[in-house]
């Protein structure tokens, strides 16, 4: 690079107004050529083929050959063009995050989430071994169960197991089904009967914690024995649906399939007394009507002439 005369380099008062840099790439050897012209109002110019050449580009806008009294200029942004894929490469690396243990969220807590089990003593569970391998006598039961009279304010309610309803029973006589359904019953009320002997403790108890109060610990009592009143409901109810198809295998077995719909039996108090209740026959009453129906209309249909040598029969 060539300086006037008489100027030093480091005066501050010299400078250079503008500069042309060219690269040419030429048989894997980089030229660089370096062209001085005083500009009056001329911007840089910067021309590259190598774009990959990041170093060079960087001390262009540094201008390191300046004087060290000036005041540095701030170099410009280079345009999108000549960025370079290795300066690019270099952005990402330096973005991404410095290896290391990374700090994992704790979890929230969720009021969905499990409880936590409950530790149960070694004498619980030695009791409850003994209950379940040797059993509870009959004697004890009855013991048990006068621990927990019982007298509801709904004098219409009671716990017991429903009766065979007097259609059922007559259908079964006519058909000669009567002993059959009579062994059927008397097997499934002997067990629902022992059903039934958990239910007044569990009363007995879930009445005497629903007079405690509202607190946290009263709601907890009152949540598990509730659980296990309807535990011990649903025991009860499965066996009531166990007669209801017994009786109906062996009086009424094309009605089988009405067994299994909740739909087909009265609700409330007359499910409590009755087997199958009123509407349940209603309901067997009407698919029988169906049945009919739809064989009269699938019977072929007689010509009138036919029918009418039919009715005179042979002439002798």
């Amino acid at each position: 690079m060539a300086f006037p005369v008489g100027k030093d380099r480091r005066d501050p008062a010299f400078r250079i107004k503008g500069t042309k840099i060219v690269t040419v790439t030429k048989s894997n050897r980089k030229v660089r050529k370096f062209v001085d012209e005083e500009v009056d109002d001329e911007a840089d110019e910067l021309i590259l083929d190598d774009l990959d050449d990041q170093d060079r580009l960087q001390k262009f806008y540094n201008r390191p050959w300046r004087p060290s009294s000036c005041k540095p200029e701030e170099p410009p942004e280079p345009p999108p063009a000549v960025k370079s894929k290795r300066a690019s490469a270099a952005m990402s690396v330096s973005a991404s995050p410095k290896p290391g243990p990374s700090k994992e969220r704790t979890p929230e807590p969720s009021d969905k989430a499990e409880p936590a089990p409950l530790i149960v003593p070694q004498e619980v569970s030695d009791a409850l071994s003994g209950w379940l391998t040797k059993g509870v006598s009959t004697e004890d039961s009855k013991a048990i169960s006068k621990k927990t009279p019982l007298e509801f304010l709904d004098k219409e309610f009671s716990v017991k197991p429903p009766k065979l309803d007097g259609y059922m029973h007559r259908r079964a006589k006519d058909k000669g089904k009567l002993k059959a359904v009579n062994a059927s019953e008397e097997s499934l009320i002997t067990t629902q009967l022992k059903i039934m002997d958990v239910g007044p403790p569990l009363i007995d108890l879930y009445t005497r914690i629903l007079s405690l109060g509202e607190g946290k610990t009263e709601k907890k009592a009152q949540e598990l024995v509730q659980d296990a009143l309807r535990q011990w409901a649903r025991a009860y109810h499965h066996i009531t649906k166990q007669r209801r198809r017994a009786v109906i295998a062996l009086v009424e077995p094309s009605f089988d399939f009405l067994t299994s719909e909740p739909e087909a039996f009265t609700p409330g108090k007359e499910a409590r007394e009755l087997l199958f209740t009123g509407k349940f026959l209603e309901s067997m009453l009407k698919e029988a009507s169906q049945d009919a129906t739809l064989a009269r209309t699938a019977k072929p249909k007689t010509s009138l002439g036919s029918r009418g040598k039919a009715l005179a029969g042979p002439s002798q």
